[in-house]
Parts: C-alpha cells; sequence; structure tokens
C-alpha cells in the first residue's frame, strides 16, 4: 500500500531540486515534485529543507490550512525512519552542511 515504504535520510538525501523534491513531515516522507508550482509560499521555501532537515517545524509555524493537510496526503510516498536535523529559520548550521565540527 502507498505509504508503507521507510526512507532513510539517506534515501532522502538526493531528493532536494525542483526536479526531484521530497520533505519529512511528522514522520512522513512526501513527493512534493509536482506540488512546487502550486505551492502558495512558492517552491524555494520547500526546496531549502527539501532532502536536508525535517520541515515539520517549519510547515507548522507557517500555519497551514486543514485543506493543505487533506491535500498533502496524495503525495505520501512513505514514513522516515531515523533523526533528521530539524529546519530552523536561519540556521547557520546549514552552511556547513549541518555537520558539526
Amino acid at each position: 500500500a502507498k505509504g508503507t515504504k521507510v526512507y532513510t535520510k539517506e534515501d532522502v538525501a538526493s531528493h532536494n531540486t525542483e526536479e526531484d523534491c521530497w520533505v519529512v513531515i511528522h514522520g512522513k516522507v512526501y513527493d512534493v515534485t509536482e506540488f512546487l508550482d502550486e505551492h502558495p509560499g512558492g517552491p524555494e521555501i520547500i526546496t531549502d529543507v527539501a532532502g536536508a532537515m525535517d520541515a515539520t517545524d517549519s510547515f507548522e509555524d507557517t500555519g497551514h490550512s486543514e485543506e493543505a493537510r487533506v491535500d498533502m496526503e496524495k503525495y505520501l510516498i512513505g514514513t522516515f525512519d531515523g533523526p533528521m536535523p530539524e529546519a530552523r529559520k536561519a540556521s547557520s548550521s546549514s552552511a556547513n552542511g549541518g555537520a558539526n565540527p
């Protein structure tokens, strides 16, 4: 069934462009490539966190509607396994690729 595949941080990492874009929200993985052009906030805000960070906080801070939450289920491809750095606005940690010195 759709949404039963489990993805790791490594699986998600390469899907971070406008041509191939996955996001992790609430422990679920979404392939939002087809949705980018429709996103009211523009594609960049999604591609900035795609593949590299947990987008849950960004998603919740933006205050998405119930309609948006229902719509996103059609892009669900699986669940996420493992910790992932959380997206923080104006985070400096992404400058070094998220690696700790």
